[in-house]
């Protein structure tokens, strides 16, 4: 269903809710389509009368019935089904003018690689800045990956984000200090309040004006965080261009601000490894 995207300029905002379409009510039915290229495939609720309008942008889609199962019932390219969920996300063009909520599943025991990139037209060479690698996974793709990659092991950094952080005791917080000023009690308190809004990598030359794609960057930072797998790159001043290896959510960025500026509509942040990035948590 990605190939939603092919219509306009993508927007993908990643879910923290969980899924959003094991069930549909009606007058909603569920349709499914298998992306190889992106690895994926997807299930969303959908109300017919606008079947047409979303299948001249997905050839694809089709109605779950008996004769067509969803994405548990569907062969990937190396004989398994899409049987892991692995996330809920909204694609759509940035203007919102059609958009739609889906379950993302992968093939069975799929490797992670979030931090491979699918190339889309036009714009394939700016998604593939720092991932010099070429590869499928599985039968999936092309991706552009790190240097380091492997079919086994696409994301290598990635692994080790997964292990259980360790505990941090009481004195490693009070030893947390802010730029030119010891963190407070009641600081460090608000960090652990979940209604607060926490602003992380506080540093000079922070952006100014966030924009529309700079807050479609933080919303997919929000949801990568809630699987436990935290934005390495933040926002701050500049012309929309992305000076790191900044994952999916950073090749998202480009992407929209590469629509906004051929709107005339340039983006006045970049997005690299100094910033700010401001996250409800």
């Amino acid at each position: 269903m990605a190939r939603l995207l092919g219509a306009a300029m993508l927007i993908v905002a990643a879910s923290a809710n969980g899924s959003c379409c094991k069930k549909c009510d009606l007058p909603l039915v569920k349709y499914y389509s298998v992306d190889v290229a992106h690895g994926f495939c997807g299930e969303a609720c959908m109300d017919p009368k606008r079947f047409f309008l979303y299948k001249k942008f997905e050839a694809n889609l089709t109605l779950v019935d008996d004769k067509n199962p969803g994405c548990s019932g569907q062969y990937a390219p190396d004989g398994t089904h899409y049987t892991d969920y692995d996330s809920t996300v909204t694609h759509g063009d940035p203007l919102k003018i059609l958009s739609v909520t889906l379950d993302l599943y992968a093939p069975t025991g799929m490797p992670v690689h979030t931090c491979c990139t699918t190339p889309l037209p036009i714009v394939g060479p700016l998604m593939c800045i720092h991932k010099p690698k070429k590869m499928t996974i599985r039968g999936t793709g092309p991706y552009c990956c790190p240097a380091d990659a492997t079919e086994e092991e696409p994301c290598k950094k990635e692994a080790t984000i997964k292990e259980p952080a360790k505990e941090i005791t009481t004195d490693e917080l009070l030893a947390i200090k802010e730029p030119a000023k010891e963190a407070t009690t009641d600081e460090l308190l608000a960090i652990k309040d979940p209604a607060k809004e926490v602003i992380t990598d506080e540093l000079p030359g922070t952006c100014a004006k966030t924009g529309a794609c700079g807050l479609v960057y933080q919303a997919c930072c929000a949801g990568f965080v809630a699987k436990g797998y935290p934005c390495g790159c933040h926002l701050k001043d500049g012309n929309g261009t992305s000076t790191s290896d900044c994952g999916t959510c950073g090749s998202v960025y480009s992407i929209c601000c590469a629509g906004y500026a051929a709107k005339g509509y340039p983006c006045t942040c970049d997005i690299g490894v100094g910033g700010q990035s401001s996250l409800v948590v």
